[in-house]
C-alpha cells in the first residue's frame, strides 16, 4: 500500500504525487490524543509531480515536503530509539478497518495501527538529511 491510501480528502496529494509516494520517508512527529484527533507529520524526500510556485524550485529552495495528517485514531504504537529514526521505507497494510504502519532500520523503529487520517496541510523546507 501507499501512504496516500490512508489519507482521506487527498485530491491535491494525488496530483502532487501522481505515482504515489514511493521514495524514503520519515515519521517526524506523532501527537496522540484519546479523542481521535491525533496528528502525524511525515517528511517526504520525493520530488513532487507538479510544481507549486509558492514553494519555489525543488532541489533549490526545498528538498523535503512535510505532510501534516490529522484526525486519526491511533489504536496501538510501539517506538524504539525515536531520535535515531532515519529516512527509509514506510510499510503499510490494511486489515479490516485498520491500517498498520511500520518503519524501521537497524537502530530504530516505529509501528502503529490507526483508522486513517485526513490531509491537513503541507509545509516545505530544506533538510540536510534528505
Amino acid at each position: 500500500m501507499d501512504l496516500l491510501d490512508l489519507v482521506e480528502k487527498n485530491i491535491f496529494l494525488n496530483k502532487l504525487f501522481k505515482d504515489g509516494i514511493t521514495k524514503s520517508v520519515k515519521i517526524a512527529k506523532l501527537d496522540l490524543a484519546k479523542d481521535g484527533r491525533s496528528e502525524m507529520n511525515v517528511h517526504i524526500t520525493q520530488e513532487p509531480s507538479i510544481e507549486v510556485k509558492k514553494w519555489g524550485v525543488w532541489g533549490k529552495h526545498y528538498n523535503t515536503i512535510n505532510l501534516v495528517l490529522s484526525g486519526g485514531s491511533v489504536v496501538d504504537v510501539e517506538v524504539k530509539n525515536w531520535d535515531k529514526l532515519v529516512f527509509c521505507d514506510l510499510m503499510i497494510k490494511k486489515e479490516g478497518d485498520l491500517f498498520y504502519l511500520s518503519q524501521e532500520d537497524e537502530n530504530s523503529h516505529i509501528k502503529l495501527s490507526c483508522d486513517g487520517f485526513f490531509f491537513k496541510e503541507i509545509r516545505v523546507h530544506w533538510n540536510d538529511e534528505a
